[in-house]
């Protein structure tokens, strides 16, 4: 993932070097659920990969942290 990618410009504010994105509040209202259906291919991924959530907490801040393992 770069930072030059089109599918992602719009929605984040920087990409770090090693692939975490950090998105835009005010621009990239995404449901974690639908993400990864909905940017897959701009990922780079086929059909045959599936991300399943396996962990969701809130810090004392109330921000959410959501953990993503990838299968094929």
């Amino acid at each position: 993932m770069r930072e030059t990618n089109k599918a992602f410009t719009d929605l984040a504010t920087r990409a770090t070097d090693d692939g975490w994105l950090e998105f835009s509040t005010e621009k990239a209202k995404i449901a974690p659920a639908t993400f990864f259906e909905r940017y897959s291919s701009a990922l780079g991924l086929d059909k045959n990969y599936q991300l399943k959530l396996v962990e969701d907490v809130a810090d004392v801040k109330e921000n959410r942290h959501q953990r993503f393992q990838l299968y094929w």
